[in-house]
Protein backbone atom coordinates (compact mmCIF):
# COMPACT_ATOMS: atom_id res chain seq x y z
CA UNK A 1 0.00 0.00 0.00
CA UNK A 2 1.14 3.62 -0.58
CA UNK A 3 1.36 6.03 2.16
CA UNK A 4 -1.51 8.02 0.70
CA UNK A 5 -3.82 4.49 0.07
CA UNK A 6 -2.70 3.66 3.81
CA UNK A 7 -4.32 7.55 4.89
CA UNK A 8 -7.17 6.91 3.09
CA UNK A 9 -8.11 3.60 4.46
CA UNK A 10 -7.09 4.66 7.69
CA UNK A 11 -9.47 7.66 7.44
CA UNK A 12 -12.10 5.83 6.09
CA UNK A 13 -12.18 3.61 8.73
CA UNK A 14 -12.06 6.38 11.26
CA UNK A 15 -15.14 7.67 9.91
CA UNK A 16 -16.86 4.44 9.54
CA UNK A 17 -16.19 3.86 13.15
CA UNK A 18 -16.81 7.82 15.12
CA UNK A 19 -19.50 9.28 12.75
CA UNK A 20 -22.44 8.16 11.73
CA UNK A 21 -23.68 7.06 8.38
CA UNK A 22 -26.46 8.87 6.82
CA UNK A 23 -27.82 9.65 3.61
CA UNK A 24 -28.82 13.45 3.81
CA UNK A 25 -28.45 16.78 5.61
CA UNK A 26 -31.47 18.95 6.09
CA UNK A 27 -30.00 22.66 7.36
CA UNK A 28 -32.45 25.15 8.80
CA UNK A 29 -31.41 28.94 7.44
CA UNK A 30 -33.70 31.68 8.34
CA UNK A 31 -35.70 33.06 5.09
CA UNK A 32 -34.58 36.06 3.39
CA UNK A 33 -30.48 35.86 4.36
CA UNK A 34 -28.14 38.28 4.01
CA UNK A 35 -26.75 36.14 0.89
CA UNK A 36 -29.93 35.61 -0.01
CA UNK A 37 -29.44 31.75 -0.29
CA UNK A 38 -32.66 30.94 0.79
CA UNK A 39 -36.04 32.70 0.34
CA UNK A 40 -39.69 33.66 -0.72
CA UNK A 41 -39.05 36.31 -2.68
CA UNK A 42 -41.90 39.24 -2.90
CA UNK A 43 -44.05 37.51 -0.31
CA UNK A 44 -44.76 39.28 2.93
CA UNK A 45 -47.81 39.67 4.83
CA UNK A 46 -49.63 41.34 2.65
CA UNK A 47 -49.42 38.24 0.10
CA UNK A 48 -52.73 35.95 -0.46
CA UNK A 49 -53.04 33.18 0.49
CA UNK A 50 -51.98 30.11 -1.86
CA UNK A 51 -48.37 28.27 -2.34
CA UNK A 52 -45.19 29.91 -3.06
CA UNK A 53 -41.97 28.21 -3.94
CA UNK A 54 -38.97 28.73 -1.69
CA UNK A 55 -36.04 29.26 -3.91
CA UNK A 56 -32.45 27.78 -3.07
CA UNK A 57 -29.25 28.85 -4.47
CA UNK A 58 -25.58 28.32 -3.53
CA UNK A 59 -25.01 31.04 -1.75
CA UNK A 60 -21.95 30.55 0.31
CA UNK A 61 -21.92 27.06 0.29
CA UNK A 62 -18.77 25.37 0.06
CA UNK A 63 -17.00 22.17 -0.91
CA UNK A 64 -14.18 20.12 -2.59
CA UNK A 65 -15.69 17.10 -2.68
CA UNK A 66 -19.73 17.63 -3.40
CA UNK A 67 -21.47 19.33 -6.03
CA UNK A 68 -25.24 20.73 -4.56
CA UNK A 69 -27.97 20.29 -6.90
CA UNK A 70 -30.75 23.07 -5.42
CA UNK A 71 -34.73 21.73 -4.97
CA UNK A 72 -37.25 24.66 -4.27
CA UNK A 73 -39.63 24.12 -1.29
CA UNK A 74 -43.31 24.99 -1.07
CA UNK A 75 -44.48 28.03 1.47
CA UNK A 76 -48.26 27.41 1.93
CA UNK A 77 -50.24 30.69 3.09
CA UNK A 78 -53.81 29.20 4.37
CA UNK A 79 -56.82 31.90 4.60
CA UNK A 80 -57.48 33.24 8.38
CA UNK A 81 -60.18 32.62 9.87
CA UNK A 82 -62.74 35.46 10.42
CA UNK A 83 -65.73 34.70 12.56
CA UNK A 84 -69.27 36.19 12.00
CA UNK A 85 -71.37 36.57 14.94
CA UNK A 86 -75.16 37.59 14.72
CA UNK A 87 -76.34 39.89 17.68
CA UNK A 88 -78.53 39.40 20.21
CA UNK A 89 -82.07 40.99 19.85
CA UNK A 90 -85.32 41.47 21.39
CA UNK A 91 -88.83 42.24 20.52
CA UNK A 92 -92.19 41.67 22.19
CA UNK A 93 -94.73 38.79 21.30
CA UNK A 94 -97.12 40.23 17.99
CA UNK A 95 -94.08 42.36 16.76
CA UNK A 96 -92.28 41.85 14.00
CA UNK A 97 -89.34 40.65 14.01
CA UNK A 98 -86.33 43.27 13.62
CA UNK A 99 -83.89 43.82 11.21
CA UNK A 100 -81.07 41.19 11.36
CA UNK A 101 -77.44 42.11 11.93
CA UNK A 102 -73.87 40.73 12.33
CA UNK A 103 -70.21 41.14 13.97
CA UNK A 104 -66.86 40.23 12.12
CA UNK A 105 -63.78 39.87 14.07
CA UNK A 106 -60.84 38.73 12.98
CA UNK A 107 -59.15 40.94 9.95
CA UNK A 108 -55.45 41.45 9.34
CA UNK A 109 -53.11 43.67 8.21
CA UNK A 110 -55.55 46.82 9.12
CA UNK A 111 -58.29 45.45 7.00
CA UNK A 112 -62.15 45.96 7.41
CA UNK A 113 -64.98 44.88 5.26
CA UNK A 114 -64.51 47.29 2.85
CA UNK A 115 -61.01 46.74 1.75
CA UNK A 116 -60.29 43.06 2.24
CA UNK A 117 -61.68 41.81 -0.67
CA UNK A 118 -64.93 39.76 0.54
CA UNK A 119 -67.60 39.87 -1.42
CA UNK A 120 -71.35 38.72 -0.74
CA UNK A 121 -72.98 38.58 2.27
CA UNK A 122 -74.12 36.16 5.67
CA UNK A 123 -77.77 35.06 5.74
CA UNK A 124 -79.26 35.79 9.07
CA UNK A 125 -82.16 34.64 9.95
CA UNK A 126 -84.55 32.99 13.18
CA UNK A 127 -87.43 32.31 11.20
CA UNK A 128 -89.74 33.13 13.40
CA UNK A 129 -93.05 36.04 13.54
CA UNK A 130 -95.65 38.20 15.12
CA UNK A 131 -97.36 34.98 15.90
CA UNK A 132 -94.26 32.85 17.17
CA UNK A 133 -94.86 32.08 21.09
CA UNK A 134 -92.48 34.19 23.67
CA UNK A 135 -89.58 32.44 24.32
CA UNK A 136 -85.89 32.23 23.33
CA UNK A 137 -84.83 31.75 19.62
CA UNK A 138 -81.61 31.31 17.93
CA UNK A 139 -80.53 33.75 15.24
CA UNK A 140 -78.85 31.55 13.03
CA UNK A 141 -75.66 32.86 11.04
CA UNK A 142 -74.92 31.41 7.57
CA UNK A 143 -72.26 32.10 4.49
CA UNK A 144 -74.99 33.28 2.26
CA UNK A 145 -73.02 34.88 -0.47
CA UNK A 146 -70.13 35.53 1.50
CA UNK A 147 -66.36 34.75 -0.95
CA UNK A 148 -63.06 35.73 0.15
CA UNK A 149 -59.66 34.56 -1.31
CA UNK A 150 -57.65 35.10 1.80
CA UNK A 151 -60.17 34.29 4.47
CA UNK A 152 -62.29 31.26 5.76
CA UNK A 153 -65.69 31.59 8.01
CA UNK A 154 -67.25 30.65 11.17
CA UNK A 155 -70.36 31.30 12.50
CA UNK A 156 -71.80 31.98 15.79
CA UNK A 157 -75.47 32.26 16.36
CA UNK A 158 -77.27 35.03 18.31
CA UNK A 159 -80.81 34.98 20.30
CA UNK A 160 -83.69 36.27 19.98
CA UNK A 161 -85.87 36.85 23.17
CA UNK A 162 -89.56 37.28 22.36
CA UNK A 163 -90.80 38.77 25.18
CA UNK A 164 -94.50 38.29 26.40
CA UNK A 165 -96.32 41.34 25.21
CA UNK A 166 -98.30 43.56 28.18
CA UNK A 167 -101.90 43.44 28.67
CA UNK A 168 -103.99 45.89 30.85
CA UNK A 169 -106.51 45.32 32.96
CA UNK A 170 -108.63 47.71 33.74
CA UNK A 171 -111.69 47.59 36.77
CA UNK A 172 -114.44 49.30 35.33
CA UNK A 173 -115.78 52.13 37.19
CA UNK A 174 -119.05 51.83 39.25
CA UNK A 175 -121.32 53.52 41.55
CA UNK A 176 -124.32 52.62 44.33
CA UNK A 177 -126.12 54.69 46.80
CA UNK A 178 -125.38 54.85 50.08
CA UNK A 179 -126.50 51.61 51.96
CA UNK A 180 -126.95 49.55 49.17
CA UNK A 181 -124.21 46.35 48.64
CA UNK A 182 -121.86 46.88 46.44
CA UNK A 183 -122.31 45.95 43.20
CA UNK A 184 -120.35 42.82 41.14
CA UNK A 185 -117.47 44.79 40.10
CA UNK A 186 -115.89 44.07 36.71
CA UNK A 187 -113.08 44.73 34.70
CA UNK A 188 -111.38 45.32 31.11
CA UNK A 189 -108.88 43.67 29.35
CA UNK A 190 -106.69 46.28 26.09
CA UNK A 191 -103.46 45.04 24.61
CA UNK A 192 -104.23 42.38 22.15
CA UNK A 193 -102.16 41.82 19.23
CA UNK A 194 -102.20 39.58 16.38
CA UNK A 195 -106.26 40.11 16.22
CA UNK A 196 -106.78 38.09 19.16
CA UNK A 197 -109.25 38.41 21.78
CA UNK A 198 -109.94 37.09 25.38
CA UNK A 199 -111.67 34.30 24.27
CA UNK A 200 -108.77 33.08 21.31
CA UNK A 201 -105.92 33.46 23.92
CA UNK A 202 -107.04 30.70 26.10
CA UNK A 203 -106.71 33.04 29.61
CA UNK A 204 -106.98 31.20 32.49
CA UNK A 205 -108.22 32.33 35.99
CA UNK A 206 -109.37 35.38 36.94
CA UNK A 207 -108.02 38.64 38.51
Amino acid sequence: LTTGAACGIALGVFLTRDIPQVDSLQFTVPLQTTERTLGVLHVDSLSSAGNYDINVNQGTLQSDNYAFIFVKGKLAIGKTLLTIKAKDVQRSYGQPDPEFSYTLNGFVNGQSLGNSGISGSPEVGSGTSEYTSAGVYDIIADQGTMFSDNYDFAFVNGKLTINKAVLNVKVNDASRTYGSANPEFTYSLSGFVNGESLEAIGLEGAP
